[in-house]
């Protein structure tokens, strides 16, 4: 090691102790005033979308639901939507000056509602003005084509509409064709949601029940972007890196060492999970990915591990790791069969949805019940069974420093075998309920 990262190295050390020193002060104050509890994630999974977030939204924006509010709620998020334009995909602001002829008092706010061209998250109606839609996307991959599908139900609809994409941080669709590119804008939890929650704390400090609920959300949503550090500790972080420029200096390098350590660990822990899956007899293919934005990364399983609906038609099961959002997840995907290949064909895979639904749900409940302990998705057209998170805050920084720092088979062998043994039980259970429905 020449002389210049021992220097470094020195800086880190010291820098990593005195870190390590303010995290431990600032989760002991954070226990002493009881700021760890949050009723939301003790009753739900922090990234569940359906259950918590798209029901607790539309809880609030309803103006006839019971926190009696009125429609306080919805009129101070159609104020943040004029604050803060939404993006186009390309970029482009929109105008939110028509929003201003939207009544609030009078809109119908409706979740999960179900079309032909898809389900809807989040559904306002304004009699007065038009629909508005959310589509809330946090850790569950899009369907194909989705905006597009609603873009279409929508125009066929003949009324005013606004469709917002809802994510974490702002995110472009990544399914969305030329055809729709222009017709949906962008909002994040990050901008739009917390400004909005700032907003209603504000709006309701005299009505001590939902003011606490709403200030429990927050930081729901704080957690959920990584904004979990009070103004406070962020100062002294500042002071600390202050006193160890040279953090600051190679921070181009250290963002690329934590990269290059996410690889690394990929590997490994594809290899452990090959290793063990094999061992069951379970194969997967090569490793697949979202393109050039690496939104995603993962596996099929081997064709001959398909639970097959018919001659046709099939369920492909896949694990995924979703880059972007720190998420390990594993499903089944219905398949259209063509020849000797595997296609998606997204019409015929909607109209298969539909026609064996209940039996896709009764599969999705009982998985639930199986594996209680697996945070779970509920279950869509393109997601029939749901979707099971194996392991939390995969690849976040808090895992990386606590499992890909330590290089011993043992600890990676350990974090794999739950998440194998789930997926074994998942094959053997769908594959014997759809060969039991199918040739009933």
């Amino acid at each position: 090691m020449d002389a210049k990262m021992k220097n470094l190295d020195a800086s880190f050390r010291k820098a990593g102790n005195e870190l390590e020193k303010l995290n431990t002060q600032h989760d002991t104050h954070l226990k002493a005033i009881k700021g760890r509890f949050n009723l939301f994630t003790v009753l739900l999974g922090i990234g569940d979308e359906t259950r918590l977030h798209s029901r607790w939204l539309a809880y609030l924006l309803n103006p006839k639901r019971e926190h009696d509010c009125g429609s306080l709620f919805l009129d101070l998020f159609l104020n943040t939507l004029k604050q803060i334009p939404p993006l186009s995909h390309s970029g482009v602001l929109m105008d939110s000056s028509s929003l201003s002829a939207c009544l609030c008092k009078d809109a119908k706010v409706s979740t999960e509602v179900r079309t032909e061209d898809g389900r809807m998250d989040i559904r306002i109606e304004c009699p007065s003005w038009g629909v508005i839609v959310i589509e809330n996307k946090i850790w569950a991959a899009e369907q194909p084509n989705q905006i597009g599908r609603y873009t279409r139900h929508l125009d066929d609809s003949g009324k005013r509409y606004l469709l917002l994409y809802l994510t974490l941080h702002g995110s472009q669709s990544q399914t969305a064709d030329g055809s729709c590119l222009e017709n949906y804008y962008r909002i994040s939890y990050r901008d739009h949601i917390l400004k909005w929650l700032e907003d209603c704390l504000r709006a309701t400090y005299e009505h001590v029940n939902i003011n606490q609920a709403l200030q429990q959300y927050k930081g729901v949503v704080s957690h959920l972007i990584g904004n979990t550090l009070d103004a406070i500790y962020m100062e002294q972080i500042a002071e600390l890196l202050k006193d160890h420029p040279a953090i600051v200096k190679h921070r181009d390098a250290i963002n690329s060492g934590i990269e290059q350590l996410k690889q690394n660990y990929w590997m490994d822990f594809i290899g452990e999970l090959r290793k063990q899956l094999m061992a069951l007899g379970i194969e997967m293919e090569s490793q697949e990915d979202s393109g050039k934005d690496k939104s995603w990364r993962g596996f099929w399983f081997a064709e001959k591990h398909d639970a097959r609906l018919d001659n046709n038609h099939s369920l492909r099961f896949l694990i995924q790791w979703l880059t972007t959002e720190n998420f390990l997840k594993f499903g089944a995907l219905p398949q259209v069969k063509t020849g000797a290949s595997v296609k998606e064909n997204n019409d015929t895979v909607a109209e298969l949805w539909k026609m064996k639904r209940s039996e896709f749900e009764n599969i999705g409940q009982q998985l639930k019940n199986d594996f209680p302990t697996f945070i779970t998705a509920a279950p869509s057209w393109w997601w029939p069974l749901g979707q099971y998170q194996l392991i939390p805050g995969f690849m976040s920084n808090t895992f990386l420093a606590e499992k890909a720092c330590d290089d011993r088979p043992a600890v990676l062998h350990e974090l794999v075998e739950p998440g194998v043994n789930m997926i074994r039980s998942f094959l053997a259970l769908t594959t014997r309920y759809v060969e039991k429905q199918t040739t009933a």
